[in-house]
């Protein structure tokens, strides 16, 4: 069973262990985004991001970072990544729902914005999938989708 917890004292050495890098590098920067560990530091700056955890039984297996983009009032999920390890293997399809509630929930919202490399196939199969969609934008060179109500 998946779920979506914070990070605390007892759980961030496990969770700062989590990479996409096929190598298993701990990058701050990763390829598609920036990583766990640059993200944590963010919000602690940046109070209107929250960072969760993705785990499954108890096991980190990926990271989200959502909030509200101040300048444009838009509730986003700017970043997701599945730790290589759990990759290829359905996650991110059981997953995304999940933070996509959250969002909706925690923000009393129905647009839910998503912001994705353009480059990143397989996470813009996903968004296009749960039926997000390009909105032909570009903020901090990364594409802008757009999910309209509940899915």
């Amino acid at each position: 069973m998946f779920h979506l917890t914070r990070i605390t004292r007892e759980n961030y050495r496990d969770a700062l262990t989590l990479t996409t890098d096929p190598e298993g590098k701990l990058l701050l920067q990763e390829e598609w985004l920036p990583s766990l560990a640059y993200s944590m530091v963010q919000s602690q700056f940046e109070k209107e991001w929250d960072v969760a955890l993705i785990e499954c039984e108890q096991l980190p297996i990926g990271y989200c970072m959502y909030g509200k983009w101040p300048e444009k009032d838009r509730y986003v999920l700017r970043r997701f990544a599945i730790d290589r390890r759990y990759q290829g293997r359905g996650v991110g399809q059981k997953v995304l729902p999940l933070i996509i509630s959250r969002i909706q929930a925690l923000y009393d919202v129905e647009d839910v914005y998503a912001l994705v490399d353009r480059d990143n196939a397989r996470a813009v199969h996903l968004l296009r999938k749960f039926g997000f969609e390009d909105t032909c934008e570009v903020i901090d060179g990364e594409d802008v989708y757009l999910l309209k109500g509940h899915f």
